[in-house]
């Protein structure tokens, strides 16, 4: 019985070498997308720009006025008397709008927008040079296996 489970598996260890998705022709494009969405080093390259991107715009945001608002609505019950009426309506709306400007400290914030602003270019051109690198392995490894591939053919 044990004998009959080996021949069976070999067989289909035979079959799927033979089927194998070594045997379907695979472009250096095909390779190159596979290998980037594979790869971690793009992927963290991708999250840094991010995280370079959110800080240049906080400290374009620290440039502007900060700016918020509060409303309410009070309803309760009138009182009885006239005096008391008269100091606690029944109903009451109040609005509050705050503004608050920095105060102008010799553009330095200028300065550090210049800084994030740079910092945001280094990490595209960090991502970038990521990517190449993965393409140069790509083709590398992807012409060493066309060439084993036809060593093979020739034995």
């Amino acid at each position: 019985m044990q004998a009959y489970f080996f021949w069976i598996g070999l067989l289909v260890g035979f079959l799927n070498s033979n089927l194998s998705a070594a045997s379907i022709p695979v472009s250096i494009q095909q390779s190159f997308d596979a290998a980037i969405i594979r790869s971690e080093l793009v992927s963290a390259q991708s999250e840094l720009i991010e995280q370079a991107d959110e800080r240049y715009s906080q400290a374009k945001g620290s440039l502007l006025p900060s700016i918020s608002a509060i409303g309410a609505y009070t309803r309760q019950e009138v009182a009885s008397s006239s005096l008391g009426s008269s100091f606690s309506p029944g109903e009451q709306t109040t609005l509050r709008l705050n503004a608050t400007q920095s105060i102008f400290k010799g553009f330095r914030e200028f300065a550090g927008l210049r800084q994030r602003s740079a910092s945001l270019e280094a990490q595209r051109w960090a991502s970038k040079s990521a990517r190449v690198q993965l393409y140069d392995d790509v083709v590398l490894n992807f012409y060493q296996i066309l060439s084993a591939e036809d060593e093979l053919q020739d034995l």
